[in-house]
């Protein structure tokens, strides 16, 4: 993870909808942060792996690949957590990072935004289909 380029989101948002919304585990806080559901009949996996860190915080790791989207492959996110009493948890830091259906190396992770179809960059630039 250290080798790998990651976005740091900001985590006062989260923290807010945490105190509002008291969810009772990890799970309800990182679906705060990014739904975890998939499209039926697709090819969508969701891993999500909770681990005790070095500092004695909480890791939750939450990875989505084959994303049925036109650029983006898979993301990943990372949620560093203190819990701060029984079922009540505070949001330390956020990082993430992707990777692209259409780049010039498909299995790397990185932040750089993910280039579009010819279809939708044409699109984006106004030529219209008839």
């Amino acid at each position: 993870m250290a080798n790998t380029p990651f976005l740091e989101k900001e985590v006062t948002e989260i923290n807010d909808l945490i105190k509002k919304q008291k969810p009772s585990n990890l799970l309800e806080i990182l679906s705060l942060y990014f739904p975890y559901d998939t499209e039926d009949g697709g090819s969508e996996e969701i891993e999500i792996v909770q681990r005790k860190l070095e500092n004695g915080n909480t890791g939750v790791f939450y990875l989505h690949h084959n994303i049925p989207d036109d650029a983006i492959q898979a993301v990943k996110v990372f949620l560093e957590l203190d819990r701060q009493a029984p079922h009540h948890w505070k949001v330390v830091s956020i990082k993430t990072h992707w990777r692209c259906w259409r780049s010039e190396k498909t299995d790397e992770w990185g932040i750089s935004d993910c280039p579009l179809s010819l279809f939708f960059g044409l699109i984006e630039i106004g030529f219209h289909f008839i």
